[in-house]
């Protein structure tokens, strides 16, 4: 079994703290099997803002960062707190599957009514390209990536702002559920240069009042590629 732990401010800002308040959080990791790795973390931010400044706590999901619902008359957060659960299956040696499940509850600082909760799930499954069998070295170094994901409030008259790579800004707090499908391939070059092409689709579900003026859903689909230099390369003086 393996541990990590953790105390911060808590704040984005760095070098910004608010209060006495500090963020702490705990994982555990245990690998039963070889192939088999489990772990669960927890933490919780304490409170978060003031009268002067906006309550926006550092750890995210993709972009989305708790802060008030109110965030014109309120300004603070007494308290973030979530969990989440992951379980990683190496099928072989050419397929990892990947499962992750979380919650997270955000206490308004002025009112309950702005409470909110919402959960999330990650599914993923990453295949390279000797999962096929023999096949030529340009494929064996190649390997491609399914990833489905959700997170929401799943409460059609309680949204919350959910930022994605495509969008979600200009839905504000009426985005009560977003799923999104990603989809990868990539390739490794060299040591030091992989080439990377991916493909994301999001959706938005808004709340019950805003479905009615715009239309019950929105999607949002994108493509995207990149080529990706990792490692040290060596310069020539």
């Amino acid at each position: 079994m393996s541990y990590l732990a953790h105390v911060t401010t808590g704040d984005l800002e760095l070098g910004h703290d608010e209060d006495d308040d500090k963020e702490v959080g705990l994982k555990l990791s245990i690998q039963p099997h070889d192939s088999v790795y489990l772990s669960a973390s927890a933490m919780r931010t304490g409170a978060l803002g003031s009268e002067e400044n906006l309550a926006y706590a550092a750890f995210g999901w993709g972009g989305t960062h708790p802060y008030p619902v109110s965030y014109e008359g309120t300004k603070t957060l007494n308290n973030v707190t979530a969990w989440e659960v992951d379980a990683r299956l190496d099928v072989g040696e050419s397929l990892e599957l990947w499962l992750a499940y979380g919650d997270v509850d955000i206490e308004d600082g002025v009112d309950s009514a702005d409470d909110r909760d919402f959960q999330y799930m990650i599914l993923q499954a990453v295949a390279d390209g000797n999962i096929l069998g023999n096949v030529p070295q340009w494929v064996a170094s190649s390997y491609a990536v399914v990833r489905y994901s959700e997170i929401g409030t799943y409460d059609s008259g309680a949204g919350y702002k959910f930022v994605a790579v495509n969008g979600g800004e200009d839905f504000g707090f009426e985005t009560e559920q977003v799923s999104s499908i990603q989809l990868g391939l990539g390739h490794h070059v060299s040591q030091n240069v992989k080439i990377v092409l991916e493909y994301d689709s999001y959706d938005f579900e808004l709340t019950e009042g805003t479905a009615r003026h715009i239309g019950s859903q929105h999607a949002v689909a994108g493509s995207r590629g990149a080529v990706l230099v990792q490692g040290p390369i060596p310069i020539q003086e």
